[in-house]
């Protein structure tokens, strides 16, 4: 089971504001074993343009959606 980090950055937008929800990190398990931020499209990104909802990978849509994005478990 996963978050979609886009409902997670809204909800913190409605909550403490566009500019000033203080979310500005995400941590994942990252690794040889377990490197799917980098190699699998599982979060779903609505583009702002189009309104077509894509499937991306996580440091992708973190990028896209100004998170940094942090490696926990890094040594396996």
């Amino acid at each position: 089971m996963h978050l979609n980090l886009q409902k997670v950055i809204k909800l913190a937008e409605k909550v403490g504001g566009e500019k000033t929800h203080h979310m500005r990190y995400i941590q994942a398990p990252i690794n040889m074993i377990m490197p799917e931020a980098f190699v699998e499209p599982w979060q779903a990104l609505e583009e702002k343009d189009t309104g077509i909802i894509r499937q991306k990978m996580l440091a992708a849509v973190c990028s896209e959606l100004e998170i940094n994005l942090i490696s926990s478990q890094p040594l396996l």
